[in-house]
């Protein structure tokens, strides 16, 4: 996370001021008014020259319709680190110096608010398998604070409905994986169960982009608005296709965090260095041998399933790959304009400039004035400030 300058200074200041003072209550076990906890505003850095097509697909989506759904998704699945600052005193007293890691109770306990005059920027993770891992760290996190759901007054109904909807999010990839494997092998027409359940993937893109199709600025004309609505529609289709892609493995992995957090096992030792080719098929190897061993019960089972299976079945198996392909570097493609679009440029360039050449010039000891009024007559305020 890169922190930018004064971002720290604002945050103690924000957590000094009075209105955001602790006040507990009488057996110092709840926070009763204040916030013990500030949280800055946090979202995905812009892509550089050098990054994956993965940390591509999640930032492209910004500054169209999508980018709200993105930020919503990434915030969910844990891509983003924990940025906080505590009152630390507060903090020891309500958590009781309890080793858990930060997320949803610590929110609830502490009574946390969202500092947006501070804004941090975290780069997208790079490649499937470090999203892969951050999801894990959460759903684990999640599980590991489940039961605080049974302590009332601990935590406030906004966080313990919070906390829930992750615990519910962290079962939504291994059933519908079982419900796939249900609906190839005991339900007759597979294909349209198939489709029902991938539905919950590719329905809210297809929807969203059905409404950002209709709702069309009244001052933007049709060319540009269905150029930056294809923009943004495909950012959305793309990411539910690879979360088709990856359901195995994505329910495999959730699946093995809840039960580490359920049951206090430790953590998997991390694998020794190699081939980054290698290293997606050893720990995606749940998804080619699963989709192996439903090739062959349906086969035996319900031969006609294989059909409408068939494809998915390919892809789950060249999972591996696919999140290899998706983690190489994007070649970056040099931009494609028209000769009419070069020269509205080159317009709008020269204009910007000639403002500075007009009233920022000797006269204004090479200051740009404070504003410029061009109707009824030319008038420059001389002011200059720091928001200028």
């Amino acid at each position: 996370i890169d922190l930018p300058r004064d971002a720290a200074r604002k945050l103690v200041a924000a957590m000094a001021h009075p209105l955001n003072q602790v006040v507990l209550d009488a057996g110092a076990t709840r926070v009763v008014e204040g916030h013990a906890m500030l949280r800055p505003a946090l979202g995905g850095a812009l892509p550089g020259r050098q990054d994956c097509r993965y940390q591509r697909l999640w930032a492209e989506g910004r500054g169209s319709w999508a980018a709200p759904q993105a930020l919503r998704e990434s915030e969910a699945q844990g891509m983003f680190g924990w940025a906080v600052i505590y009152e630390v005193d507060a903090w020891e007293r309500v958590m009781g110096g309890e080793p858990l890691e930060p997320g949803i109770v610590d929110e609830g306990c502490l009574h946390a608010r969202r500092d947006e005059e501070v804004r941090l920027e975290q780069a997208f993770p790079c490649g499937y398998g470090e999203h892969a891992v951050a999801r894990r760290r959460a759903v684990r996190a999640a599980w590991q604070s489940a039961g605080r759901l049974r302590r009332p007054g601990l935590m406030t109904a906004q966080a313990r409905w919070r906390l829930f909807d992750a615990l519910r999010d962290s079962l939504v990839a291994p059933a519908l994986l079982l419900l796939l494997v249900l609906c190839w092998t005991a339900l007759t027409e597979p294909a349209f169960w198939t489709a029902a359940v991938l539905a919950v993937f590719f329905l809210p893109g297809l929807l969203g982009s059905l409404v950002a199709l209709i709702d069309r600025p009244h001052d933007a004309p049709w060319r540009q608005h269905l150029e930056a609505w294809t923009r943004g529609a495909r950012v959305p289709l793309v990411r539910a296709a690879l979360a088709t892609s990856f359901l195995p493995h994505a329910a495999w992995s959730q699946c093995d965090a809840l039960l580490r957090a359920l049951f206090k096992w430790p953590d998997p030792a991390g694998t020794r260095a190699m081939p980054a080719v290698v290293q997606y098929l050893v720990t995606m190897w749940f998804a080619p041998t699963l989709a192996v061993a439903i090739a062959l019960l349906l086969t035996f089972a319900n031969p006609y399933s294989l059909f409408p299976a068939a494809p998915l079945l390919l892809v789950w198996f060249l999972s591996p790959l696919l999140a290899w392909w998706t983690g190489l570097p994007a070649r970056p493609r040099p931009p494609r304009l028209s000769a009419a679009r070069q020269a509205l440029l080159q317009r709008v360039a020269r204009r910007s400039w000639a403002f500075f050449e007009d009233f920022a010039g000797p006269a204004n000891n090479w200051l740009p004035p404070e504003s410029v009024q061009e109707q009824p007559e030319m008038l420059a305020d001389g002011r200059t400030t720091p928001e200028g």
